[in-house]
């Protein structure tokens, strides 16, 4: 088996690239450029941070470009922050000003992510498999959903995308952030995404039942915050940090002043 193919093996089966020859033999076997901001951690010899992931013979991955994600918004954080309320908030609010939103999450936006939800949270595998499953629902989101809609010009707000499989199975269960990454490379990219930031024992606290990740315990949830925070810092252009322990109105308001600002020519804004 080639050095490639050796590669590609250890990538998929267990997160962990051979890192010696890393960044040398995927830019020189497969000949793969990624977006600046996603693909921090995979800059070597022969990368670009030029945006919009596509192949050096000029076709896309997955089939999108950096024009169809403007008006991509996530919303990201631990449960309990809030986020899923407030995604549903701004997504009213949006529409309240005649401007065309749409309102998805991860897992569960298809039909397929509704199955693969299900299954996630009743079910206990590996962390590769876990976010293979994820990965798997993300693609689908994108080609079915988020994809479409984006072109349609409408806004679609996300509750979780690919910043939790960095911060729960990169950071919280300790898969190799480099190899998400690549996984995940050609996704849209959000424009926006919102971190409600919360203490993982408060997050705890506000759960009034506990589902697979929360029973992981306060120290697991800990460190995909601290991760969160970590994603934050490396991309302070896409990200805006809210304290979530502010009361829910305050928080919306940050939010709907943050969305004018980015698009002063909104309907009604």
């Amino acid at each position: 088996m080639g050095e490639a193919q050796d590669l590609g093996l250890d990538l998929l089966l267990t997160g962990e690239p051979k890192q010696a020859y890393f960044h040398e033999s995927l830019d020189r076997e497969f000949n793969v450029i990624y977006a600046g901001h996603y693909n921090r951690s995979l800059r070597g010899p022969g990368f670009s941070s030029k945006a919009g992931c596509h192949l050096r013979s000029g076709k896309r991955l997955l089939g999108f470009s950096h024009r169809t994600m403007n008006r991509f918004i996530t919303f990201e954080g631990i449960d309990g922050a809030g986020k899923s309320t407030l995604a549903h908030q701004l997504a009213n609010w949006l529409e309240a000003t005649g401007t065309a939103a749409v309102l998805t999450r991860e897992p569960g936006g298809t039909e397929l992510g509704g199955k693969i939800r299900n299954l996630v949270l009743t079910t206990s595998f590996s962390a590769q498999a876990e976010f293979l499953l994820y990965a798997a629902d993300r693609v689908e989101h994108a080609q079915v959903l988020i994809g479409p809609e984006l072109a349609a010009n409408k806004f679609v707000i996300c509750d979780r995308y690919l910043d939790s499989s960095l911060a729960y199975q990169g950071y919280g269960r300790g898969l190799e952030i480099a190899w998400l990454r690549l996984v995940s490379q050609g996704l849209p990219v959000p424009q926006l995404t919102f971190l409600l930031d919360l203490p993982a024992r408060t997050g705890l606290e506000r759960q009034k039942r506990h589902q697979k990740f929360e029973a992981l315990g306060v120290e697991f949830l800990e460190r995909v915050r601290q991760g969160y925070l970590k994603i934050a810092r490396e991309e302070p252009e896409r990200f805006v940090v809210l304290d979530a322990l502010a009361t829910p109105p305050e928080l919306s308001r940050q939010i709907q002043r943050e969305v004018k600002q980015r698009w002063p020519n909104l309907s009604g804004s």
